[in-house]
C-alpha cells in the first residue's frame, strides 16, 4: 500500500534524478569547452555545475531527513536495503527511481574524472611551458637541492622570457 510518505519520497527522488540529469548535461558541456579551449563558456558551465552541486547536496539532505521520518534509522544509507526488502507487490517506482539515480551518479563520476584528467593535463602543459619560458628545462638532471631541502631547478643562462 502506497502511503503519503512513499509518494513524497518518489517526488524527492524524481527531483534528484532531474538534477543529476542536468549535471550530466553540464559535464558534457564542460568536456566540449575543455576540448575546444573555450574559456568563456567554460566559466559559465563551471558556475552552472556549482549551482547544480549545491542543489543535489540539498536534495540529498532532504531525502535523508525524509527517510528518517519514514523510520529508516540510517536514512539514505539504508535506502537500498529498504527497497530490496519491500514486498514485490509494492509499487516498483521508488526502486526504479533509485536505480536510475545510481546509474546517473556513476555516469557523472566518469564524466567528471575524464574532465579532471583533461584539466590536469592542461595544467602540466602550462607549467612546462612556463618553465621553458623561464629557461628551466625541468629535467631531473638539472634539479638540485636548495638550502630548504627541496629540489630547485637549475637556471639555464639564457632566459627566453627576457630575450
Amino acid at each position: 500500500m502506497k502511503t503519503e510518505l512513499d509518494s513524497k519520497l518518489n517526488q524527492l527522488l524524481e527531483s534528484l534524478s532531474t538534477a543529476n540529469l542536468k549535471m550530466c548535461d553540464a559535464l558534457k558541456k564542460e568536456h566540449e569547452c575543455l576540448t575546444k579551449h573555450d574559456n568563456e563558456e567554460l566559466l559559465t558551465v563551471i558556475n552552472e555545475k556549482k549551482q547544480l552541486s549545491l542543489l543535489i547536496e540539498n536534495q540529498t539532505r532532504t531525502i535523508h531527513k525524509h527517510l528518517i521520518e519514514m523510520g529508516l534509522k540510517k536514512g539514505i544509507y539504508g535506502l537500498q536495503t529498504y527497497l530490496e526488502t519491500r514486498p514485490k507487490s509494492d509499487d516498483n517506482q521508488t526502486l526504479k527511481l533509485w536505480l536510475s539515480i545510481e546509474i546517473l551518479l556513476k555516469k557523472n563520476k566518469t564524466h567528471n574524472e575524464g574532465n579532471g584528467a583533461i584539466v590536469e593535463l592542461n595544467r602540466k602543459h602550462t607549467l612546462r611551458s612556463l618553465d621553458v619560458l623561464r629557461g628551466q628545462t625541468g629535467t631531473q638532471a638539472n634539479e638540485t637541492y636548495g638550502s630548504d631541502g627541496y629540489t630547485q631547478k637549475e637556471k639555464i643562462t639564457r632566459n627566453i622570457s627576457i630575450a
